[in-house]
């Protein structure tokens, strides 16, 4: 009968530790896509204060140091006529 009790006892307890890898690999996708979803979320704010400042820039009549696509084709990489 303890043979029985025993073979028991470990059933359950391996059916508990199964169960708990799952969740524990359930929170870590969940935390992880959090995760992501923040550095997105982060990454758009600065590229949104960028465009703002540049906006700001260009309305003052002031430009940024970087070149604009437009200067890069007109005067190549270089910065300088070609």
């Amino acid at each position: 009968m303890e043979s029985n009790d025993l073979r028991n006892s470990f059933l359950q307890m391996s059916g508990m530790t199964f169960g708990s890898i799952v969740e524990a690999d359930r929170r870590l996708r969940v935390h992880g896509a959090w995760q992501r979803q923040q550095k997105k979320v982060i990454r758009d704010a600065e590229v949104w204060r960028r465009y703002e400042e540049d906006y700001d820039l260009q309305k003052k009549g002031t430009s940024t140091s970087d070149p604009t696509p437009a200067q890069v084709v007109e005067n190549g990489p270089g910065g300088k006529a070609e």
